[in-house]
């Protein structure tokens, strides 16, 4: 069965027929125009807001009861910062670091939630995430957030960050990641995943063909065999790590929202 799918994850760039595109995992995916223009992102994910308010929801029901006067979150790839203003908005306790490396996209989350930092309750850092975890002593966070951001690691970057992720963590403490989980069965990913890149014609008709050939272009790296991040694969990992609980809590089309205990 692990041969047959590998081979339909395989042949799915073929199978959409968008033409010949190199599928490799770029290192600055939103340097250019998809994080200039990522505010646009969301007319073409009709579920985009409730799926960035599953982290800030799971992180509030997790801490709902919790006496602690302070709540440190680590946000690994804030992007624009839809994430990270679900997140400071869960709960007043909340302090929250937040990382990424895209200076386009870090100014955006700064300008739009310049309060929260001048109220002491958000750090922007401009700088690689998985470097700056591992230079942060262990027990640090009390939860680790995440959207959109841990899928375009390479599979090698992705196992160290889950190891550095736990290693960060307090006990007990809360891994969210709000992120493109393929269904682990082949034909059922590559269902959902035709209807996402269908929907970017939304961009060709609003005249911004770019952008569509772009978004096309980076979800079929993503796609591809050497990137795809498997949901049942990805709880595995996490479970041999030492995360208990690991589970998914939100599903639509390739999207899925996955919490884990230390």
């Amino acid at each position: 069965m692990a041969g047959v799918q590998a081979e339909a994850y395989r042949d799915f760039g073929e199978a959409l027929e968008i033409g010949e595109l190199k599928l490799t995992i770029r290192e600055s995916a939103f340097s250019g125009k998809l994080g200039k223009d990522y505010r646009l992102f969301k007319k073409v994910r009709p579920h985009y807001d409730k799926f960035q308010e599953t982290v800030g929801k799971a992180i509030r029901k997790a801490y709902r009861d919790s006496k602690q006067d302070e709540i440190k979150v680590f946000e690994f790839g804030c992007g624009t910062g839809d994430t990270t203003e679900k997140i400071v908005s869960a709960d007043t306790r909340l302090k929250i670091t937040a990382v990424d490396t895209e200076k386009v996209m870090l100014n955006q989350a700064m300008e739009r939630l310049s309060k929260y930092v001048a109220e002491g309750k958000l750090k922007f850092v401009l700088s690689d995430g998985l470097a700056v975890l591992r230079k942060t002593p262990d027990k640090s966070f009390d939860v680790f957030a995440s959207a959109f951001a841990i899928n375009i690691l390479k599979r090698k970057e992705r196992s160290r960050l889950l190891k550095e992720a736990y290693r960060v963590l307090k006990g007990g403490g809360l891994f969210v990641n709000a992120d493109k989980y393929a269904q682990d069965n082949p034909k059922e990913y590559q269902k959902h995943l035709r209807w996402q890149i269908k929907r970017f014609d939304i961009f060709e008709k609003m005249g911004r063909q770019d952008l569509k050939k772009q978004w096309t272009r980076h979800y079929l790296q993503d796609a591809s065999p050497e990137a795809v991040m498997k949901e049942g694969e990805a709880i595995e990992e996490m479970r041999k790590i030492g995360f208990r609980g690991t589970r998914e809590i939100f599903r639509w089309h390739i999207d899925a929202t996955i919490i884990a205990r230390k």
